[in-house]
């Protein structure tokens, strides 16, 4: 099914900037430093919901994520394992695919003509593949970690390690019920389609609107609710399964996107339902940027979600601090004798953040 686009939603109107001394935590609406620590504490190192396995009902069947700047491939190979990779060719940084999703029997480049099979291994590298000191095995795709849990659901975990620092669980704990689930049997599921806009709002805010849409649209029906860290969470009600994902673009620019999973057992009402409750739930998000930007917001009295965001956040930049450098999960360690590779890290870890590591007094503000 093709994905549905829509107009993104406008900024709030011009209103008079609030004092940061007036409300100190607004900071975690607006600053650049903050976000920045997000994206290497959080995005870069935490297990994150990502889709439900029948989306890769078929060999060759993948689907491209942005995962707060970070461009993830998942494809299902001919062994029938799903896979993550980062969405980068390994000759020239080009994307291996492009588009929301697709199917094919290899993957690749259209820059030079690198491909790879299903399993990331590369199988074509012209004008390289022939040099006696090419070492083909080792420049295969970028993996990322992943796993499904017992539902179905699809999370990837973007740390270089071997092992991810943080560790999987069959049952991640990142994912509550804020209301009871519908009665959903998630081994029967279809991939629909996917809805998505963009909302000129930090991403903490439009994750804040989930619980809203359960409590406005859930009186008189089935709907459940549950939270995922960081930034998911599954809308479940009789025959339908709804992922909805908010994607940080930038400090005060978010995607939200809602993947529509359907049971072969739910009929024309519960998809009139599905239709309805979509309808409401993107209003809903179009009048976030207007309705949260514009009032007061304190981190610290927003529940679980905004305290595991600020211990996270905090947390990884007191290593940071300790450590006396930027810390990037996604970073792939490089031989300590390859110097040139330990230069590139730390050089684009700098571009990333914009700029050398230093004290973020946002942060050091709200201890």
């Amino acid at each position: 099914m093709a994905t549905r686009n829509l107009h993104p939603v406008a900024s709030p109107s011009q209103a008079s900037p609030v004092s940061l001394e007036d409300v100190p935590s607004s900071s975690w609406l607006t600053s650049q430093s903050i976000y920045d620590v997000e994206r290497r504490g959080i995005f870069s190192r935490e297990w994150l919901m990502i889709s439900h396995k029948s989306r890769f009902n078929e060999v060759g069947r993948w689907a491209q994520f942005d995962l707060a700047g970070y461009p993830i491939l998942i494809v299902r190979d001919r062994t029938g394992s799903i896979n993550a990779f980062h969405n980068v060719c390994r000759h020239r940084a080009y994307n291996v695919v492009d588009g929301d999703q697709g199917k094919a029997s290899i993957l690749s480049c259209k820059y030079h003509g690198w491909s790879y099979g299903l399993n990331g291994k590369l199988a074509k590298a012209p004008g390289y593949q022939e040099l006696p000191e090419f070492q083909k095995e080792k420049n295969g795709l970028f993996a990322v970690h992943v796993r499904l849990d017992s539902m179905g659901f699809v999370w990837v975990n973007m740390d270089g390690q071997d092992v991810p620092e943080v560790a999987w669980k069959d049952e991640p704990q990142s994912l509550y019920p804020i209301s009871p689930p519908s009665d959903v049997d998630c081994s029967d599921l279809q991939y629909e389609y996917s809805l998505q806009a963009s909302s000129a709002c930090n991403w903490k805010l439009a994750m804040d609107v989930s619980k809203s849409i359960a409590q406005t649209l859930g009186h008189g029906k089935q709907i459940g609710l549950s939270e995922g860290f960081p930034n998911s969470c599954l809308i479940t009600l009789p025959g339908f399964v709804i992922i909805r994902k908010t994607i940080p673009l930038s400090v005060k620019k978010t995607s939200i996107w809602y993947d529509v999973f359907k049971s072969s057992r739910a009929g024309p009402e519960a998809s009139k339902l599905v239709d309805e409750i979509l309808e409401k739930a993107l209003e809903m998000d179009k009048k976030i940027a207007v309705t949260l930007s514009n009032s007061e917001h304190n981190i610290s009295s927003k529940g679980n979600l905004w305290d595991r965001v600020r211990r996270a956040t905090v947390s990884h930049y007191e290593r940071e601090q300790a450590q006396g450098e930027e810390i990037w999960p996604t970073h792939k360690s490089a031989s300590s004798n390859d110097q040139g590779s330990q230069d590139d890290i730390l050089f684009c870890a700098r571009l990333q953040s914009c700029g050398k590591m230093g004290p973020l007094k946002d942060i050091e503000a709200l201890y």
